[in-house]
């Protein structure tokens, strides 16, 4: 038998993790329900879910269009529900609970439908291929706010007696 071969038990956790996006789908249930439902933990629902998003996609592309419609559903009956609590938020911590969860709201609906666009960092770089104790010194403080060690003062040398560095 080759170690590429699929076992039963690849079969039946493919099987599973189709089974728990169905579920998801069909009765909008929660993962715990189905984790109960499946006869398995939440975290492996949550993984199959995850899993049967980002692999099935190519084989089942209604499943996961469908899977996204239903999803920004919910976050359209949370948000709606949200709406009215924001205005009625008298207390500043009731107002900010109810702003982190429309921006979280949010942010989950741009990560569900891809929109928000790659950030472009320009980083910038001095490339030394020769520097004195005293350039790396001031490149140090230049960085880190002079939180470098001051100039060595002159030591004593194996003897006792002053040197310079």
């Amino acid at each position: 038998m080759s170690k590429n071969r699929p076992t039963a038990e690849d079969h039946a956790r493919h099987i599973r993790r189709i089974r728990a996006l169905e579920l998801r789908i069909e009765g909008l249930k929660t993962v715990r329900e189905i984790a109960k439902e499946l006869g398995v933990s939440v975290g492996t629902i949550s993984k199959d879910l995850e899993w049967a998003i980002r692999n099935e996609a190519a084989d089942c592309p209604d499943l996961i269009k469908t899977h996204r419609e239903i999803e920004g559903q919910r976050l359209d009956v949370w948000q709606a529900k949200m709406i009215p609590m924001l205005d009625r938020a008298a207390d500043p911590d009731d107002l900010k609970k109810c702003l982190d969860t429309l921006l979280k709201i949010s942010e989950r609906r741009a990560k569900l439908f891809g929109l928000d666009s790659p950030v472009k960092q320009e980083i910038e770089a001095t490339v030394l291929t020769e520097a004195s104790p005293a350039r790396a010194r001031a490149l140090m403080r230049q960085f880190f706010s002079n939180d470098v060690a001051p100039e060595p003062v002159a030591s004593e040398d194996g003897d006792g007696n002053q040197s310079d560095d």
